[in-house]
């Protein structure tokens, strides 16, 4: 299968978190707290853009609006007809990170990082109820027209479903034992397909909630599943910044896309200092940029280089110029050490040499690189996701 590139749009100054198409404009949410359009056939910018108080996490589009929503927990409503904003409220103490537009039940729907689901009356705004459903964050919805019923993907990896006419839940199942970031339908199969943080993409009967299958698609987080407007195609996106292409009917793999580093990890490194500030995130990044140069030549210099660097900015830490923030650049200092722990650690046990890896076959480097990818994603996991969110929105 070919897949080509055909164009690529820039504009955002911080981490893109939806799109959406209607045939003939593309539209992209960020955290710089932009909404852009774009023309799907120039591809180039729309005149048409809003700007929000702060990131935007997701969005729904209809023909006469537009609801945006926010990490401040706001919800802007926007009528596309005169451009202008009809109303911008906080409906949730956390982020939005779900929305579900339903006009013709005169709905709209929220879910946040509070783990609240909102019911309002789309006409007049209104809350019409208000449910606590999970500890964790609503990350998605899905409306179905043939039984009626919306399904909610919680943060823990629960899917609960909710009747539309009194919005009481009617039953819930386990579709991960992490979060749940997308539901969608099987468009020809009475199944309902789920992904998450775990990775893979999860098939369930629709009658019993029985799990059908399960396929181990990404090695990272699946943020969304989407089929093809034909019903032929599915395509899922991940954290471990690839695209995979499916034959919908028998989910076998047709293509994967991907921008993957090479075997590296300084990528634990740069991992681990990037939870400390933003400022050494831009920092070691720039580093990363030079090291994966000077690997092309050597891996062994890379990784010398990189733990002279983080040692000479350990002892500069160590000199305080006064008392008050001794005790800081102290434990910033220490800091550093683990750091270069963790690269010594991985410079002698984890790095193959250049004359290993070059008996490896494809298979043996693929084991390889899954090893480190699941090491450096135990070590995410440990962070703090409010503190991730943050620097994107810096």
């Amino acid at each position: 299968m070919k897949v080509e590139l055909i164009a690529e749009l820039s504009g955002h100054a911080a981490p893109v978190y939806a799109i959406h198409a209607d045939g003939k404009l593309l539209y992209s949410a960020s955290s710089d707290r932009m909404l852009a359009s774009w023309s799907v056939h120039l591809n180039e910018p729309n005149p048409f853009s809003v700007k929000a108080e702060s990131g935007i996490y997701c969005f729904s589009i209809s023909a006469s609006f537009l609801i945006l929503g926010c990490s401040s927990g706001n919800v802007h409503v926007i009528d596309l007809a005169d451009k202008k904003e009809i109303k911008n409220f906080k409906v949730h103490k956390k982020g939005v990170y779900s929305i579900k537009l339903l006009v013709d039940k005169d709905l709209l729907i929220t879910g946040g990082g509070d783990g609240i689901v909102n019911f309002f009356k789309l006409s007049t705004l209104e809350l019409i109820r208000s449910i606590k459903i999970s500890s964790l964050k609503i990350r998605t919805f899905l409306y179905d027209e043939a039984l009626e019923l919306l399904y909610a993907g919680c943060g823990e990896g629960m899917v609960r479903m909710f009747e539309l006419d009194y919005f009481n839940e009617v039953n819930s199942f386990r579709a991960s034992e992490e979060s749940v970031n997308e539901i969608i339908n099987h468009p020809s199969k009475p199944l309902l397909i789920t992904t998450g943080k775990d990775g893979h993409i999860h098939f369930w009967k629709k009658d019993t909630l029985e799990k059908f299958r399960s396929i181990a698609a990404h090695n990272m987080t699946i943020y969304k599943l989407a089929i093809s407007p034909d019903n032929k195609l599915a395509a899922s996106v991940s954290r471990d910044k690839s695209i995979k292409l499916w034959e919908v009917d028998s989910f076998n793999i047709l293509k994967k896309i991907d921008r993957r580093i090479s075997y590296d990890f300084f990528l634990l490194c740069k991992c681990s200092v990037s939870v400390y500030s933003f400022y050494e995130l831009v920092y070691f990044n720039v580093i990363h940029v030079v090291l994966l140069a000077i690997q092309r030549v050597s891996d062994q210099l890379g990784y010398l280089i990189i733990l002279a660097v983080v040692l000479i900015k350990a002892v500069l830490c160590f000199k305080s110029k006064g008392w008050k923030n001794k005790l800081a650049r102290l434990l910033k200092g220490l800091f550093y050490m683990v750091s270069s722990f963790f690269i010594l650690w991985g410079f002698h046990y984890a790095q193959p040499t250049l004359e290993t890896r070059a008996n490896l076959n494809a298979e043996e480097l693929e084991v390889l690189w899954v090893k480190q990818v699941e090491i450096v994603n135990s070590i995410r996991d440990e962070m703090s996701d409010q503190t991730l969110r943050e620097f994107d929105l810096t």
